[in-house]
């Protein structure tokens, strides 16, 4: 028996028919001996979805590695000897575009791990694309890709200190911050930035600082016996860096 391809509303061909059902009954002289319901994604074998899992910030010049796992999408099922094909570019325009293709195949598992040279420089978005395709019996093939975007981070960290958690109005606060690059490399000769905020997030004072040769950078904050008691924070940021360099908020209690 062969069932017309099944059509929305509009009469448009339904693409995504693995979640049909079909209902028959067999009968034999008249009386009913069998029925059911099939599922047509539990009976075409030729159904198949790509998933990709992949860090969405990869530090600068350090190699992107991603997962990709083709699956029946109704049953779960994995599905091995999917042929991938992935490209990870870079957002310049044609003519300075650069490009890592890797090719693969999915394991038994249905999954393939794919790994590409660093590329890019911070503060760029990437576009990793991949194509799967599986060859059925008697040359039929199956398609499908999937695609994500990742950013580029010059990541890094400070770490800082004060010189006690609690202070009274007109006493000076001293702080001090240790800055790294991505690595563990100190960040030295490196613009920072820092600001003070008061208990209802009103920024009473923002320096532009640079840190030494090690990576040190200190500032006083000098408050007045004015200053309201209350709990007010200090932040501290590498302004080289596009991601991960950014001190949580550092707390100083005025009593």
């Amino acid at each position: 028996m062969i069932l017309p391809w099944p059509k929305d509303a509009r009469g448009v061909r339904e693409e995504d028919i693995g979640w049909y059902r079909i209902g028959h009954r067999v009968e034999e002289g008249g009386t009913e001996i069998s029925h059911g319901v099939l599922s047509v994604g539990a009976i075409a074998a030729n159904l198949m979805e790509l998933r990709l899992a992949y860090p969405k910030i990869i530090a600068h010049a350090h190699a992107l590695s991603a997962r990709v796992i083709a699956v029946n999408p109704v049953t779960g099922k994995s599905l091995p000897g999917v042929n991938l094909k992935a490209t990870l570019s870079d957002d310049e325009d044609n003519s300075k575009k650069k490009s890592f293709t890797h090719v693969a195949t999915t394991r038994r598992d249905g999954e393939a791990i794919l790994t590409f040279e660093p590329l890019g420089e911070p503060g760029d978005s990437l576009d990793l694309t991949v194509e799967g395709t599986l060859a059925e019996e008697g040359g039929a093939l199956v398609r499908d890709s999937v695609n994500g975007d990742l950013e580029v981070m010059d990541l890094g960290n400070i770490h800082v200190e004060m010189d006690k958690p609690l202070h009274k109005p007109g006493e000076t606060v001293h702080l001090r911050a240790l800055a790294f690059r991505e690595g563990g490399r100190a960040a030295a000769d490196e613009p920072v930035t820092v600001t003070v905020t008061d208990p209802d997030n009103k920024t009473l004072a923002e320096m532009a600082l640079k840190t030494n040769c090690f990576g040190i950078v200190a500032y006083d904050w000098k408050t007045t016996e004015q200053t309201a008691t209350g709990d007010y924070e200090v932040k501290f940021d590498l302004d080289n860096v596009t991601g991960g360099a950014k001190e949580p908020l550092h707390r100083c209690v005025i009593l």
